[in-house]
């Protein structure tokens, strides 16, 4: 029989395969000074700018808007919070149009115009922080009270009376920058009437600090932001917290003895004498009588009135005095504050001395709520004497039993074995290696 071989396998190709790979786009690093986002007020002038100046109340450096007619304005922050972080997208008018997202009004000279303005954002900007800085108004008198009671001049009780130029003088060189225009200085100089005394000297008018005119500005100022309501935050911690009484409750629950009962014997009762079922009686009685039943309070009745029982008045005063602290923790120097609650203390225009009584009571309130339940957890967590030595006597003997379980454990078999030999006669090793006594 004729054999036939296989024809050897066809080499395989050995050309090389082209490896398919993706490619992630690269992102341009991200910028050292991004931008912000601001929100500024639609009927600002031309002329308006933003600057730095002294923060009334700490004297550091802070942005402000100014608009020469308007006023000035300070920047508030909304921000996410930490836990979402959020991010915003920038576009231009000219892309937004091109994406059908929205749309412009106004002529082709108006959109190029734009179109140069907003050249970085026209394929879109990400801002890695979503936070706005909203431009609010804010009253010229704040940076004007620093201006005419500077604090070297609260030494004396009560300030000279100057001219407003001799008032710049002596502040900054930002303010001195901001005051020199003519129209600036005349918006800044109406509204010093309003917290100064004034005497007129020739043609000049003359200033002094007028802490009473200043604290019927304040009051003015808390009265409306009481009508347009306080922040969410502010409303819950200073006003409803504040007012809440201590919730202040006794426990009480019935009187119980427990009682040790003992094995009696099976012989029934009837069986036995009746001298005998006296002394039982009288035993039994005795035993009742020395047991001490444990009493512990409960009752559900709040010591504190309830929330609808808080007056008006008293919401009212308090809404008027968190106003006034913000204003005054915010806006005022520190060498004014405790001189403007002094003259609010005293003042005949609102009287506070029923927000302090109630106020007072509360505090009372708390403190006797604490107290008790100082003394409620005393009474809970103290223990016998006799089970704190009895717990160290356990844990005594089970760290011993633990000890001698370990080193049985650990014994050699040999060890055993030796355990077992009987060694009665026998001296110990040790008896062999004693000391001999002098002769």
């Amino acid at each position: 029989m004729a054999k036939t071989r296989s024809k050897p396998a066809a080499k395989a190709s050995q050309e090389p395969k082209e490896e398919v790979t993706s490619k992630k786009p690269a992102l341009a690093p991200a910028e050292a000074n991004p931008p912000k986002l601001f929100i500024l007020p639609e009927n600002a002038s031309e002329n308006a700018r933003i600057l730095t100046l002294p923060n009334p109340a700490t004297s550091k450096g802070n942005r402000y808007f100014f608009c020469p007619e308007t006023g000035l304005y300070e920047f508030t922050t909304i921000a996410a919070p930490s836990s979402i972080p959020r991010s915003l997208l920038i576009t231009s008018p000219q892309s937004a149009k091109e994406l059908g997202k929205g749309d412009t009004n106004g002529t082709r000279e108006d959109e190029a115009k734009e179109g140069e303005k907003d050249a970085k954002f026209t394929d879109g900007y990400i801002l890695r922080s979503a936070s706005l800085y909203v431009a609010t108004p804010v009253d010229i008198i704040f940076f004007l009270i620093p201006i005419i009671s500077p604090a070297s001049s609260q030494k004396k009780e009560k300030g000279m009376f100057l001219t407003f130029e001799d008032h710049i003088e002596q502040t900054s060189a930002q303010v001195k920058r901001l005051l020199k225009p003519a129209a600036t200085r005349a918006l800044f100089e109406k509204r010093l009437h309003a917290i100064c005394d004034t005497v007129e000297a020739g043609d000049e008018n003359m200033f002094r600090l007028s802490v009473e005119k200043l604290v019927g500005e304040l009051l003015s100022k808390a009265k409306r932001m009481v009508t347009k309501g306080l922040p969410a935050t502010m409303e819950d911690r200073f006003i409803r917290q504040a007012l809440q009484a201590p919730v202040t409750t006794l426990k009480r629950e019935d009187t119980t003895a427990s009682e040790t009962t003992t094995a009696e014997p099976s012989q029934p009762e009837a069986a036995e004498p009746q001298d005998s079922a006296t002394s039982k009686g009288e035993s039994q009685d005795s035993e009742t009588a020395t047991i001490t039943p444990a009493t512990s309070f409960s009752s559900d009745t709040p010591l504190e009135p309830k929330p609808a029982e808080i007056p008006e008045a008293i919401k009212h005063l308090l809404h008027i005095r968190t106003s006034i602290n913000f204003m005054l923790q915010s806006y005022l120097p520190p060498h004014l504050r405790a001189l403007v609650q002094t003259h609010l203390a005293t003042n005949t225009i609102l009287d506070f001395s029923p927000l302090d009584a109630h106020l007072k009571t509360l505090a009372s309130l708390r403190e006797e709520a604490r107290a008790l339940r100082s003394l409620s957890d005393n009474i809970s967590r103290k223990r016998p004497i006799e089970d704190d030595e009895q717990a160290e006597i356990r844990a005594e003997k089970k760290r011993k039993k633990e000890e001698e379980d370990k080193r049985k454990k650990s014994e050699g078999r040999a060890i055993k074995q030796l355990k077992k030999a009987d060694t009665s006669g026998m001296k110990k090793m040790s008896s062999f290696f004693t000391k001999v006594a002098k002769k």
